[in-house]
Parts: structure tokens; sequence; C-alpha cells
């Protein structure tokens, strides 16, 4: 069994995590908000993560999710050696004696799931340390990180060009068929884990000031004569950050900052902080259907 666990604001990595989960055999897709709500031990053998980059590193609810991922040990029994002919008579005892402490469970070895551990990120740009990020908080929840790669595709806080977004598409989509390759022959390749100390001690933290002290994301503007009330950015925001109140979208204070409820906005009412205009274009992963983005129901 395989499950991918992704985070997906505007279809980036949901699209990653459909084409990669084709590749593995019985792949579920799970959404790591989903599993923060109901966290349970992990009982895959092939365990994928998907996310995009933020600032350099990987989203806050990424690494949240890691941080409580929960891997069970499956028990395997050792095989049992038979005694050599000659010293049938004098092992006899020894092979009753192992046979006993075997069925007391002495003799079963712990094997830690999962066998095969990938994560895939996916960037507008640089990808900086978030494979890092990655290999660095799996490793303290003893799993081993085994497979990493980051995929450029378009960005959806600073606009890419529309000519621009569709070439990026069209290569992600042929990087896909490595990508595919790798982990269905559960390929071994950690080498885009490399550290950055300029990321990790100064690009991290300065872009997240930069974000949050000038262009404001997490706070939005909401243009009520074009917004209709039709919820859609409350069904998408995968933290329940969006409650819908007399018809129009009340905000609260955990924004995941993933952008779906702006890009997705079919009126383009929405503006957070300075990152879009009210009414201007946006954008959304051309392979995703909005109702894909809806959190499951509880």
């Amino acid at each position: 069994m395989s499950v991918i666990f992704y985070f997906s604001g505007t279809g980036n990595s949901l699209d990653v995590a459909k084409q990669l989960g084709s590749a593995l055999k019985e792949c579920r897709l799970e959404p790591m908000s989903a599993y923060l709500q109901h966290p349970y031990p992990v009982e895959d053998e092939v365990v994928g993560l998907v996310c995009p980059v933020y600032c350099f590193t990987l989203p806050p609810l990424v690494q949240d999710f890691i941080k409580k991922l929960d891997c069970v040990q499956e028990k395997v029994s050792l095989a049992l050696q038979k005694p050599v002919a000659q010293d049938a008579s004098a092992l006899e005892g020894k092979a009753v004696a192992q046979e006993a402490s075997i069925s007391e469970g002495s003799y079963l070895k712990a094997q830690s799931l999962p066998h095969y551990t990938f994560g895939v990120v996916t960037m507008g740009g640089n990808q900086g340390r978030a494979l890092k990020c990655m290999q660095e908080l799996l490793a303290a929840r003893d799993i081993t990180l085994d497979y990493a790669a980051a995929l450029m595709m378009p960005d959806n806080i600073f606009n890419t060009p529309e000519l621009k977004a569709a070439e990026m598409l069209t290569a992600a989509d042929q990087r896909l068929v490595n990508l595919q390759e790798a982990v269905h022959a559960r390929r071994q390749d950690v080498s885009q884990c490399q550290e950055n100390y300029l990321w990790k001690y100064m690009g991290v933290s300065g872009c997240w000031w930069y974000l949050r002290n000038w262009l404001h994301v997490g706070e939005f503007t909401i243009d009520y004569d074009a917004c209709v009330g039709c919820g859609q950015c409350a069904k998408i925001c995968p933290v329940g950050n969006i409650t819908m109140v007399n018809g129009r979208p009340s905000f609260g204070k955990e924004c995941a900052v993933c952008l779906g409820c702006v890009h997705w906005c079919p009126q383009h009412a929405l503006q957070m902080g300075k990152v879009n205009k009210l009414g201007s274009k946006r954008y959304v992963n051309p392979n995703i259907k909005i109702q894909e983005m809806f959190k499951p129901e509880k």
C-alpha cells in the first residue's frame, strides 16, 4: 500500500501528487491538513510528500504535519535455522527452546515503516533548503528520506506571465515522467537535500518578514460588489480559516497562506495584501478542478 500526503493551494502540488500516485500500486492521496485534524498510525510501505516551497523552505503547515506524522513498526519473525543432521540429537532441545522463544515474541524483529519515503517540492524559482528541511524533520521522526526532487512550476504569489506559465507546465509534465519512474523503481537519491546556510540563517526569515510586513500576506480585502457569496473560498481553505457570515467570507487568524481562496474565487473578489489586485488575472493549475480542492468532509 502507498500514500501520498500533499499540501496545495492552487493545484500544482495536487497535480504532481496525482501523477506520481498513478505510478504506485494501490496509492491513495490525502491532504496534510486532513491528517493534522485526524492523525493516525500510518502503515503504508511507501509514503510520499508533495508540497510547495514557501520562502525557500517548507510551509509551516507541512512542517507541523511532519512533526506529527506517526509511522508504525511492523513485527517480522526471524526464520529458525534447522539443526544439521549429525548434531540433530544434541540440538533437538535447543530447537525446541527457540520455537518456544519465538512463540513468546522473543524472536520478533521490529521493522520500521515506511520502507520507502520520497518528497517532491514545487517552486516558482528556488527551493532554497526546503528538501533539506524535509529530510531533517523526517529524520527526527526516525524516517529516512530516500528520494527527493524539486519541480519548477508557475508561482501563485509573484504572477507568472501566461505564456511562460504554459511553458513551465509543459516542462514539468516532461520531468514528471522521470519522477514517476524513479518512485516506481524506489530509486535512492537525496542529492538535492543540500544545506544552504544563507537561506537557513537569513533568507528564510528575511523572506517571511518581506511577505508579512511589506506584502501583508494573510490580510484580506473583499470586493463586496463582486462577491456573490458562493462560499467556494470557505470550502477550499485547508485549515478552516474562512467562514461564511451573512453570505460573505469572514477570515480568522490561522491563514496557511496557500492563496487558494484568492486564485479560485470565480469573481476575483478577494485580494491578499499587496500580492494581487482585485479583479486581476489569477492562476490555477489547468489539470485540477475546483471540486478536487475542497477540503474533505469531517
